[in-house]
């Protein structure tokens, strides 16, 4: 058996269908449960993450990350992937991007993606508080690998 630490947060929507199991995050060469877990993420870490099962995005601080043990054999939430989007701020000087980063399965239907994409958006800010000045899906998509 194969464990090994990854790190995780837990929906702060206290309806969510994925009731109370961990969302594991991105992160390269995890490291065996045998070994310490890492230094991760740094204390100014902040991201908006938008779940997968209740479509809703929270504002998450490295206190809300976990790290968990996962068994890497068979199945595992291990094989969700994980999508950066980036948007434009409603204040036009600003040139601060909105990131909010969602993950899903790899059966994730396009139409549940973009659907989470739209819903998980909402309160999403710049650095300054500024909020969304277009809709989703006019923004950038790319993979992401770890979530910085």
């Amino acid at each position: 058996m194969t464990e090994v630490w990854l790190p995780a947060i837990y929906c702060q929507n206290p309806h969510c269908p994925n009731g109370i199991r961990p969302i594991f995050l991105p992160y390269p060469n995890p490291p065996s449960t045998s070994e310490g877990q890492p230094n991760w993420p740094k204390d100014t870490w902040r991201a908006f993450l938008a779940c997968h099962y209740c479509e809703r995005g929270y504002s998450y601080a490295k206190s809300d990350v976990r790290w968990e043990p996962l068994n890497l054999e068979g199945e595992s939430d291990a094989q969700n992937f994980w999508i950066l989007v980036e948007a434009k701020c409603v204040q036009e000087n600003c040139g601060l991007p909105i990131r909010i980063f969602f993950f899903g399965k790899e059966n994730t239907s396009e139409k549940k993606r973009d659907s989470t994409v739209a819903n998980g958006c909402i309160g999403a800010a710049c650095e300054l508080g500024h909020f969304l000045a277009k809709s989703p899906d006019t923004v950038q998509m790319s993979p992401a690998y770890i979530i910085e």
